[in-house]
């Protein structure tokens, strides 16, 4: 596969367009599925919205992608009790709006589907964190 998909004329729109779509259904699929935050059937259907969201307008539905996987996250890091660890509230809800923060911000000012790909990328290696082998790595 060639970059000149990505950047060549209406032809590259709609075929980047179209491998973006589906790298990120199967990204945010593999991401929801590894940070179980939904029952069963949720994942699969949540990640097909994600990604035609991104598909018909990219901020929004990256937004939309990036938060859940953020929430997720957040659910996970308060089950093992991570946020327990800052005493103070205020402290904790600082560290939290820093750490959700990158989640809203960065996907709000892609701007081509390369950028969207490396972004899919970057939600399949957080995931592979609460993967069973690469928890206690």
């Amino acid at each position: 596969m060639s970059f000149a998909l990505f950047m060549d004329g209406d032809f590259s729109q709609q075929t980047g367009k179209l491998i973006t779509f589906v790298i990120t259904a199967i990204s945010m699929g593999i991401g929801f599925i590894l940070i179980p935050f939904f029952p069963s059937p949720l994942p699969i259907i949540i990640a097909f919205l994600v990604a035609y969201a991104v598909y018909k307008n990219k901020p929004y539905g990256a937004i939309a992608g990036s938060a859940t996987i953020a929430l997720g996250l957040f659910y996970h890091l308060s089950r093992i009790g991570f946020f327990a660890l800052l005493d103070n509230p205020l402290k904790n809800a600082l560290f939290m709006a820093l750490l959700f923060s990158p989640f809203l911000i960065l996907p709000a000012i892609i701007t081509n589907n390369l950028q969207i790909i490396a972004m899919d990328i970057g939600i399949i290696a957080v995931s592979m964190l609460f993967f069973k082998q690469t928890f206690y790595l």
